[in-house]
């Protein structure tokens, strides 16, 4: 998150908290600063829930559910990266892996998931080559899932909306349409802005 604020990007931290409980508590820190610098905070959990063991591998879904792949750097057996790759794996994501030296128990899970077909990563330019954003490519534009071109059918581009206004033009709850508004984000089509409001930009 730190690396992509660093370089101007727009980053999405999903937690296993309420959104108003930093975890762990050093991290306040950076949890003000992706609000402030217009991220976004995500959760399923209510207000105030703190953190729980079984809150996290229950997050990871949504952690894999939310991107394009899933990119294993350093995952021992029985960790919450092997258990966001099992999400990734089931939700149609593509599951990348760098592989790591075979002695080390850190690895483990690395080399258990190239064994059983994920994608090896050698390089950065490996990943983005899958990814379609090598070098001198053209990325191509993401396709638009259906609430997603029924959120902005009416909504002009250029044009600043508050959540609660989104909300009743779709009549659903904040909840509901914050993902879709994160995956408008991603594609480029929506930018939040400070105070729950979002312009479109294409």
């Amino acid at each position: 998150h730190e690396a992509v604020l660093e370089a101007g990007g727009a980053t999405a931290a999903v937690l296993g908290t309420g959104v108003d409980v930093p975890y762990p508590s050093e991290h306040r820190r950076l949890f003000n600063r992706i609000v402030e610098e217009g991220g976004l905070l995500l959760s399923e959990f209510p207000p105030g829930t703190g953190p729980q063991k079984e809150h996290f591998p229950r997050r990871n879904r949504l952690i894999s559910a939310l991107s394009r792949g899933v990119l294993i750097v350093e995952a021992p057996e029985g960790s919450g990266a092997l258990n966001t790759a099992s999400w990734a794996a089931e939700q149609g994501k593509e599951v990348f892996v760098l592989p790591g030296p075979v002695h080390y128990p850190t690895f483990a899970g690395n080399h258990r998931l190239l064994r059983e077909g994920a994608r090896l990563v050698a390089s950065p330019e490996d990943l983005l080559g899958d990814l379609g954003l090598a070098s001198g490519s053209v990325r191509p534009v993401p396709p638009l899932e259906a609430e997603e071109m029924a959120l902005l059918s009416a909504w002009p581009v250029g044009e600043v909306r508050q959540l609660e206004d989104l909300c009743e033009h779709l009549g659903t709850s904040p909840a509901e349409l914050l993902p879709v508004l994160l995956n408008l984000e991603l594609k480029g089509r929506v930018r939040q802005l400070p105070g729950k409001r979002f312009v479109r930009e294409v």
